[in-house]
């Protein structure tokens, strides 16, 4: 670990020569302008960069320019809170890390461009970054690892049409896109061609919205949880391709008001997968009436309802026999319905833990 360090340079003892066996390497906070030659250490697997405030460019210093080169054993790299990094120089980029399965970038705000990443790569972070598109694959015949990708507060990124999500990511089991408000399009075929992808977590993309629409959904069969936060566009069209989810067991829907975008009022006809255990709906101002056939959903276990005040009032056919947990906050009209001897009430008598507005409903006094 090397911290604080005061020096314009780092010292000429960091390199293969003299550390042949160095695994693991933390720099933190050191005023440096370029980094050590780090990619000709053999063995290095962990690599931890944070705080280097005064690099502003990563090139071939970085990787090394010895018969050792481009960090060959490295596994695990973390570039963190580098504010003037702006350019990474990669000519030699098919050969970068041959053997990296994690990748961090985080608070990277002029960073536009990663080079690409190899197929043994299984986690991608990236958080606050200037990057304009995602990073692409390196040219090998090696389908992809990946299995967690996360994208978080990205404002120059526009589109994932380019990058890593316009290759066939069958491993990816984790998605998760979030505040990235000028993010507008989405990959051809939308999350379908993910045939491994079990979490899907969209928050803060107003401007998203698939380029079309496909005949059985945008997703793939394997999905098991969805959360979609302020994402109005993206969620009307997703709602529509719940009925070919016959996995999904997790789904929230949240849609904090936004200018000149529509807010979510109602569901479609086509019924929610009979396997859905949790159901979270928050934030949906407009939205009168709950999902048709919600009595139906045998599985669900328990119901979030909150900030929803046009809502009427519960379903008619009342809710799932099955259900046990009952929330419901700052939903007036529903509220009123489910009060002692409201018309609600009788809907709600045979679920175990009711909670509304943060009161406790005892079972006995239903």
């Amino acid at each position: 670990m090397i911290k604080g360090f005061p020096g314009v340079r780092f010292p000429s003892w960091l390199a293969s020569s003299f550390l042949p066996n160095l695994q693991t390497t933390h720099i933190c906070n050191c005023r440096c302008t370029v980094l050590p030659p780090l990619g000709q250490l053999p063995f290095l697997k962990n690599l931890n960069i944070a705080g280097a405030t005064e690099v502003t460019q990563i090139g071939h210093e970085f990787t090394g320019l010895g018969q050792i080169k481009c960090f060959p054993a490295l596994e695990e790299l973390l570039l963190e809170d580098m504010p003037k990094l702006g350019e990474w120089i990669f000519d030699d980029a098919d050969q970068l890390f041959p053997q990296l399965t994690e990748l961090g970038l985080i608070s990277c705000p002029k960073l536009k461009k990663l080079p690409p990443v190899p197929p043994t790569l299984t986690t991608l972070r990236i958080d606050e970054a200037g990057l304009e598109s995602l990073p692409d694959l390196q040219k090998e015949a090696c389908p992809s690892s990946l299995t967690f990708l996360y994208i978080n507060g990205c404002p120059n990124l526009t589109s994932l049409r380019v990058g890593l999500l316009s290759h066939n990511l069958t491993a990816l089991k984790s998605l998760t896109v979030a505040h990235c408000e000028e993010l507008v399009s989405l990959p051809e075929e939308c999350f379908r061609p993910l045939t491994s992808l079990q979490f899907l977590h969209i928050y803060e993309c107003p401007c998203l919205v698939p380029w079309t629409a496909l005949e059985r959904g945008l997703l793939p069969a394997s999905v098991e949880e969805i959360r979609l936060v302020s994402c109005s566009l993206l969620a009307h069209v997703l709602l529509d391709g719940l009925q070919y989810c016959p996995l999904l067991k997790h789904f929230q829907i949240s849609d904090y008001q936004i200018a000149d975008y529509p807010d979510i009022s109602n569901f479609p006809l086509e019924l929610l997968p009979h396997t859905l255990q949790f159901l979270d709906i928050s934030r949906c101002d407009d939205l009168q009436c709950l999902p048709p056939g919600l009595h139906e959903v045998s599985s669900l276990e328990t119901l979030h309802i909150s900030n929803c005040r046009e809502l009427e009032s519960l379903p008619e056919e009342g809710l799932p026999r099955g259900l046990k947990e009952l929330y419901i906050n700052q939903c007036p009209k529903i509220k009123q319905r489910c009060q002692e001897g409201g018309q609600d009430r009788v809907k709600i008598a045979h679920i175990r833990d009711i909670e509304i507005d943060g009161d406790v409903i005892v079972l006995e006094q239903i």
